[in-house]
């Protein structure tokens, strides 16, 4: 018997409005707070509405910019470092006469199977400057000891290829699936006409790719712009606020300076930028699909 499509309404009906629930309610909560002076340290105080009162504070202190600053630069570097690194790894595997290529496939999802707060505590104590393995190892062959977590330039170094460690297997995985499901007609026409290789990498397989690549573009843009936990453990932000991007601008105004307008008002940018920035990629991806 063929279901009508208010059936399929009918039968996906609870969950849906579960999921609008759990998604409705605290974005509009958020939304509220932001219009409203919420002191955690004074609930006496009640929640007075002042209007955009957190947003020209917000965007008026010179703290949040560098904070988007730094947003900026550690998604900017961590998408295009794993897109690269997943799609050469991703090419590689593709090849049918590289040997252990099964093995290989499964070994690559250990680091995206971690969870973050057990990647960031692995790696603050191998990139510890004293008693870190990796500075052990340094010591070891003669190099000098670097401050990988200490100094702000090799801190935002540290966690941008933390997370490109984790995330690039993601990125593998999409990539692999769209190479073997791309048709081999255009490459045995171009393998006859005498193409080259980078060429035929250029010409056929990235435009075969829009798609999957954008997808690996727009997800890994999402998550790398809302990494707090990771970041959080590693550096706290330190040294000084090298490394304090959004998500840790909102955690300290929220449960450090107790202002949850203000730290309401950030969530209610970020999810603007990241839906803004979502768009643009999903336009890409529609048009990639035509």
């Amino acid at each position: 018997m063929r279901l009508e499509r208010k059936h399929y309404l009918v039968l996906l009906g609870p969950t849906l409005l579960v999921l609008l629930a759990l998604l409705l309610y605290p974005t509009g909560y958020v939304l509220v707070v932001s219009f409203r002076d919420y002191e955690l340290t004074d609930p006496a105080a009640g929640s007075p509405f002042v209007g955009l009162e957190n947003y020209t504070t917000l965007l008026t202190d010179p703290t949040f910019f560098t904070a988007l600053w730094k947003s900026i630069l550690f998604t900017v570097g961590s998408v295009a470092l794993s897109f690269v690194i997943g799609l050469a790894i991703a090419l590689l595997l593709s090849r049918r006469d590289i040997r252990g290529s099964g093995f290989t496939r499964t070994a690559i999802l250990i680091p995206m199977i971690l969870t973050p707060m057990v990647i960031g505590a692995m790696f603050r104590f191998m990139l510890e400057r004293d008693n870190g393995i990796i500075n052990q190892f340094l010591g070891l062959v003669g190099i000098e000891r670097f401050p990988f977590l200490a100094d702000p330039t090799w801190a935002m170094i540290s966690i941008i290829l933390v997370d490109v460690w984790q995330w690039t297997p993601f990125a593998v995985l999409v990539l692999l699936a769209g190479l073997e499901s791309l048709p081999e007609e255009p490459f045995e026409a171009a393998r006859v006409d005498g193409a080259a290789r980078w060429a035929e990498f250029r010409y056929i397989t990235l435009p075969l790719l829009a798609a999957p690549i954008t997808v690996v573009l727009l997800i890994r843009t999402m998550d790398a712009f809302r990494e707090f936990y990771k970041i959080f453990i590693m550096t706290a932000g330190g040294p000084g606020v090298a490394t304090e991007t959004l998500p840790l601008f909102l955690y300290r105004a929220g449960f450090q300076d107790f202002d949850m307008g203000l730290s309401a008002a950030t969530g209610v940018v970020m999810l603007v930028i990241v839906t803004l920035v979502s768009l643009l990629y999903v336009r890409r991806l529609h048009s990639a699909g035509e």
